[in-house]
């Protein structure tokens, strides 16, 4: 699991890049996140899905760790994508 470092009062952008091995073609039919800290739901909202790629805008409130989880509704399926985040 990828790792990003911030500082407190930053807003980013995070950007996940999605490949299917098998070159199957899919579409992003819907895309949500939830900013969790040490487990507790900080924010949520929709993210900006474009072909093959999702964008999403944290600005977390306070210091520690979090989790950037990213669900994705692709044809029957529902992916979930995490990202770990340290603010420091």
């Amino acid at each position: 699991m990828d790792r990003l470092n911030m500082f407190l009062g930053e807003r980013r952008k995070a950007v996940l890049t999605l490949t299917n091995p098998s070159g199957t073609v899919f579409v992003i039919e819907n895309a949500s996140f939830s900013l969790l800290r040490y487990g507790v739901e900080e924010a949520k909202g929709s993210c900006i899905a474009a072909e093959h790629t999702v964008t999403v805008y944290i600005e977390p409130k306070q210091k520690g760790d979090y989790v950037l989880e990213v669900q994705l509704l692709i044809a029957d399926e529902i992916v979930k994508k995490r990202l770990n985040i340290t603010v420091s």
